[in-house]
């Protein structure tokens, strides 16, 4: 499972499941480490961030909008929508559903009895990167981008968002270069094998920042129901993400990742 905060040209993990990368081992050996990005010196670019800051200043920064892509599991989209309409988030602006089903008509927008409008926005194809297609009616900075079956419970979502504000973590730009050589190779990638754009995000974040993610853990563990259908129940899926990992290098020239072993909790550890 990931779970990100976007804003909107800045990328954080917030939480990834490391049972989908591989639970433990790799099918494919992965490259090796020496030729890290960071001893290549391929990493930060402050006057991209600077540019980006500037160019979405306008938007809120106090509150966070949930955006989510979703093809044709409407029993999990409809659950997740409950939980996370059951409850006030205060700080959340407004949920985004990416609909892939193009086949099928758009349903109707509404507004949740805490006055959260939840907004439907049809995909332009069937493709993983339709989740970070820039949405022009966006009015936050935040934006936080989980799978249509997984979710915090809603008081650890805003918990979750305020860590990030306060962590001063300040990601550099996927978006930014949505039609650069490099990022475009990536974006055909993951279209072709339909898989692995959270390990493209987590290359391209590392890459840009030389940071590492940012666990943070709520009162409850999220929820994820692994539903019959998906991504993740055909076969090959643990190879193909296995793969996936070295490929990204070849496209970098180096490999991005930094280690991080600090996490932050939500409450009170018992002694």
């Amino acid at each position: 499972m990931l779970v990100i905060f976007s804003m909107i040209v800045s990328i954080i993990i917030i939480g990834i499941r490391g049972s989908e990368v591989g639970e433990g081992f790799f099918p494919i050996r992965l490259l090796s480490q020496q030729f890290t990005c960071a001893c290549t010196k391929q990493r930060g670019r402050q006057d991209i961030w600077n540019e980006s800051k500037a160019k979405y200043s306008h938007l809120a920064n106090e509150r966070f909008t949930i955006a989510m892509l979703t093809y044709r599991r409407p029993k999990e989209l409809n659950h997740t929508l409950i939980v996370l309409l059951e409850e006030n988030i205060p700080l959340l602006y407004e949920i985004i559903i990416i609909w892939g089903y193009l086949e099928a008509e758009l349903p109707m927008n509404f507004v949740s009895k805490y006055k959260v409008p939840v907004r439907f926005r049809m995909a332009l194809k069937d493709s993983l990167n339709e989740k970070l297609r820039p949405d022009p009616d966006f009015k936050t900075q935040a934006i936080l981008l989980p799978d249509d079956d997984v979710y915090y419970r809603p008081r650890d979502v805003e918990f979750v968002f305020q860590t990030w504000i306060s962590s001063h973590r300040r990601p550099r730009s996927l978006l930014r270069h949505r039609r650069r050589g490099t990022m475009a190779k990536i974006r055909d990638y993951v279209d072709g094998v339909f898989n692995c754009k959270d390990i493209a995000i987590n290359y391209v974040q590392r890459l840009l920042t030389g940071q590492g993610p940012l666990q943070v853990n709520g009162r409850e563990r999220y929820v994820n129901p692994n539903p019959a259908k998906g991504i993740s129940t055909k076969p090959g899926h643990l190879e193909a993400r296995s793969k996936c990992l070295n490929e990204f290098v070849k496209m970098f020239r180096c490999m991005p990742l930094v280690d991080e072993t600090a996490h932050i909790q939500n409450g009170l550890i018992g002694m």
